[in-house]
């Protein structure tokens, strides 16, 4: 009589099984995982326009004015204890280059030049602070 030889080891058909099952569960979760990390660049750009636009408030009430064209970062260090953040979504991010609209219409936002290699836009004449990104990127009017 013989006997058969039990083999120890997997067959491919059993790794292919496993390589399609693993391919779908990639496909399903990758989406969601990836928006998580918008949603937190999200988030962190809401965080640096609320306290930039505290300080820039502060430094008003302390100063009198708005910080003026050119000084917005230097201005922003002693109202912030720390360095001018790089913004963190968009065309803008890890830039902290301010871009200045000069104009005098106190009831318009910043003008943004997202084209430039600017992170901010900033209007000294109402103190207003934006990211400088298009109009078609997400979270442009916060």
């Amino acid at each position: 009589m013989k006997h058969r030889t039990i083999r120890s080891g997997i067959t491919l058909i059993e790794v292919t099984i496993v390589i399609l099952i693993s391919g779908i569960a990639a496909t399903i979760v990758a989406p969601i995982v990836l928006d998580r990390s918008n949603v937190s660049s999200n988030m962190a750009a809401r965080q640096q326009l609320a306290a930039l636009r505290n300080a820039i408030g502060l430094y008003r009430v302390n100063a009198g004015s708005y910080p003026k064209e050119n000084e917005l970062p230097e201005a922003m260090e002693s109202m912030l204890c720390g360095r001018f953040p790089a913004a963190a979504i968009g065309a803008a991010t890890d830039r902290s280059r301010v871009f200045y609209d000069l104009s005098s219409d106190m009831s318009e936002p910043p003008v943004r030049k997202p084209s430039e290699n600017y992170g901010w836009a900033y209007k000294p004449a109402n103190g207003m602070l934006a990211l400088n990104v298009g109009d078609n990127e997400e979270s442009v009017n916060w």
